[in-house]
């Protein structure tokens, strides 16, 4: 689904004093050395096989962007001669983009000669990059283990005491209701309650919920309307923690598998967007800015030598670096930003997510990125206890905020912000976001600044927390709302019956809470919450299939936010799309009871009707196979197993990322077929836990065409995909 289309453009400040050893001059424009970004920068290592190469110019005195011609370039590789491309001229007709028709080799020198006109002056460039191996399965699973258990809470202090959270909401009339719905929803949906009072801001509350021991099962994404009442809900089987709200375009994201994706509040099918350059998706945070741009969070996984850094440290060891994209609105690379590029951030500088022995050292796990009036972007660094403020015309970094090399002294603050999340500049021109506080205090908060950056002061000017009674030990935001007030969700927090979200007023009163329930060996959290005056209206019912504690399945089903649906018509078959009316009703759920239970593999679709006996377009079609759970039953797998199976890119030319995504652990073999039947690759995966896993194919010696990938469990669960490799 293409979304926009336009030219991104905008006015900057001044530059960094670092600059000048990165971008050197590079021709005259009225007497002002005009200096140039290149990406990847000269002598970066690491790159990834596949990078863009990018070259756009600039005046650094007024920040804007220089047209260019392109005389003629030349891309060596140190290995494989010449390489073969295209150079295009990106949207804006100044950012000048190389792609290599074939993968770089792995531990390649790339050198780029290009000549240019700028301002009618020629103007030559010439540098190099050195690419990076790609980690095997085995590695991303063993980072991927690192990642899961890093918010174990050890080592983290524990709130006081607790003090009732109703006690604090003022004078007015306190309200007390159990969330309400007029659907009927999943079992595995959470009770919520909510506790309220005047002076809320109006509009609807989008936010995820799931397990937080378990953040790779089922997730529900919720909208609230009004804060209490559930007026959309999408259970998912594979951990989607983020919903977003873009209200300035009318759009909604989340972050699933390989990117993320962008939808209308019609909840038609959405746009895919992974980054570039097969970049690992950073689910923290996705801004949509200008006419459709995209900037994204990603990391990269580099295998660096640390023994120098520490007495017993890892030649060999696992570096987690951070990325940042801005794609257009075609999709394609315009500005890319990565931590491991930059040698002034230092590994050790790190608080948090490194192992004793640095085998792997997840050194920045940045989880907010804010585009500035100005252009610049703001990026949160949690593990360095750091917000970098990042040139967007040169890419260095202009200064830092907190950590062990902050370029700001803090006024009225004892103690700064640590392990924090959602770092923003706000509409007055201060900074606000989530302090978990994990590092340095026994509590987590919201917190103000304001930033002097002639005298490089930050003054806190504001802050709430709670009466110091909630400890949070990861995700978490805060968002100052239109009316003033400011709402916060607490993230990860330390216990039970700590509130999920509290909106408090510009006086400090709470005027509403919510708080989840989730079973006795559950703990219900959310990684942030969005506040919005957009409410989903899907054009198709959303549908899905669960259990009670009874055992009995249950289809649910709903249309939601249309008044004008009379009732729901549901289709059962044996093939697929189904055709035969299995039941119409009124109501938004039916019993799957023994006596109406297919014997067979079945597919369930349904439609919403209307007092004129039209439909709605189908819902998604759901398939059930009671002899799978049958056989599932006996390995302790439940009914509502959910395996999914992708590849990105398709068509893809000698690379494609394998996705695999389950909702339980079970043990897998991926097999790969040409159209002749002839089996090309056969891997026994071995036991993959439930979530997300991904299976770099390389395909370079196989010949062009369509192939069909399997995968396949020893209880007859099997999904299948066609690939197709394009030379």
């Amino acid at each position: 689904m293409r979304l926009f289309a336009g030219i991104w453009s905008m006015l900057f400040l001044s530059l960094s004093t670092a600059l000048a050893e990165n971008t050197p001059p590079a021709t005259v424009t009225n007497g002002v050395e005009a200096s140039v970004y290149r990406c990847p920068k000269p002598d970066e290592k690491w790159v990834d096989e596949e990078q863009p190469i990018l070259i756009r110019f600039y005046n650094p005195e007024t920040r804007n962007s220089l047209y260019s011609s392109l005389i003629n370039a030349r891309v060596i590789s140190s290995t494989n001669g010449e390489v073969d491309g295209n150079w295009v001229l990106g949207a804006d007709h100044k950012t000048w983009r190389f792609k290599a028709d074939r993968l770089y080799s792995a531990e390649d020198t790339i050198t780029i000669t290009a000549l240019f006109d700028v301002d009618i002056r020629q103007t030559q460039l010439e540098w190099s990059f050195t690419t990076v191996a790609v980690l095997t399965m085995a590695e991303r699973e063993r980072i991927q283990r690192f990642e899961e258990d890093e918010y174990d809470g050890s080592g983290l202090v524990t709130g006081g005491e607790k003090a009732a959270s109703v006690q604090s909401l003022g004078q007015n009339q306190i309200e007390y209701q159990d969330l309400t719905s007029e659907y009927d929803l999943p079992f595995t949906l959470p009770h919520g309650s909510v506790y309220y009072t005047e002076g809320r801001a109006p509009g609807n509350i989008f936010v995820s919920i799931f397990d937080r021991y378990d953040d790779t099962k089922k997730s529900h994404q919720l909208v609230l309307r009004d804060g209490v009442e559930i007026a959309f809900c999408k259970r998912n089987h594979n951990g989607i923690q983020t919903f977003f709200a873009h209200d300035d375009f009318g759009l909604v994201s989340w972050a699933q598998t390989i990117g993320h994706h962008i939808t209308d509040t019609l909840w038609q099918e959405p746009e895919v967007c992974p980054l570039d350059s097969g970049y690992a998706m950073d689910a923290h945070d996705l801004q949509i800015v200008g006419e459709g741009h995209l900037f994204l969070l990603g990391r990269e996984y580099i295998t660096m030598d640390l023994s120098a850094l520490a007495e017993d440290g890892n030649p060999e060891a696992t570096v987690v670096g951070t990325v940042v994209q801005e794609l257009d609105a075609d999709r394609e690379l315009v500005f890319q930003w990565r931590s491991v590029a930059d040698t002034s951030l230092k590994i050790l500088d790190a608080i948090a997510s490194v192992t004793p022995d640095l085998e792997t050292v997840d050194y920045m796990h940045s989880n907010t990125i804010d585009v500035q009036a100005d252009g610049n972007l703001l990026v949160s660094v949690r593990n360095q206890n750091m917000v970098l403020n990042l040139d967007y015309t040169s890419g260095e970094i202009l200064w830092r905020l907190g950590g062990f090399r902050s370029n700001f002294v803090f006024h009225n603050e004892s103690l700064p912000f640590s392990m924090q999340h959602d770092a923003r500049i706000i509409e007055n021109g201060n900074l606000l976001l989530f302090d978990n506080g994990g590092y340095n205090r026994n509590y987590a908060r919201a917190v103000e600044y304001s930033l002097d950056e002639s005298n490089m002061i930050a003054e806190k000017v504001w802050e709430y927390d709670h009466d110091q009674t909630i400890t949070s030990w990861s995700r978490g935001n805060a968002r100052r709302l239109a009316n003033g007030n400011t709402l916060i969700g607490w993230g990860n927090t330390s216990e039970n019956d700590d509130p999920n979200a509290t909106e408090i007023d510009e006086a400090g009163n709470i005027v509403w809470e919510i708080f989840f329930d989730g079973p006795t060996d559950e703990f219900t959290i959310s990684y942030q919450y969005d506040h919005s005056t957009m409410m989903i209206c899907p054009l198709a019912p959303i549908i899905d299939l669960d259990i009670n504690d009874e055992g009995e399945a249950y289809l649910f089903f709903a249309k939601f936010n249309d008044d004008q649906v009379a009732g729901y018509r549901v289709y059962s078959d044996d093939i697929s799309p189904p055709i035969n009316v299995f039941a119409e009703t009124i109501e938004t759920s039916i019993e799957m009871s023994q006596e109406i239970m297919p014997t067979g593999a079945v597919y369930f679709m349904v439609t919403a009707v209307y007092d004129d006996g039209s439909e709605s377009p189908p819902s998604d079609i759901l398939r059930f196979d009671p002899s799978i759970h049958d056989a599932a039953e006996e390995n302790g797998i439940p009914l509502d197993f959910v395996l999914t199976l992708d590849s990105w890119p398709n068509p893809f030319n000698d690379r494609a990322m394998i996705i695999i995504s389950l909702s339980e652990k079970s043990a897998f073999t991926l097999e790969i077929y040409n159209l002749l039947g002839r089996k090309v690759l056969s891997e026994r995966l071995g036991v993959l836990n439930a979530g997300k896993h991904s299976v770099t194919l390389n395909a370079q010696q196989w010949s062009s065409g369509v192939y069909l990938l399997r995968i396949s469990n020893d209880v007859g669960l099997v999904q299948s995909r066609k690939i197709v490799l394009v030379r």
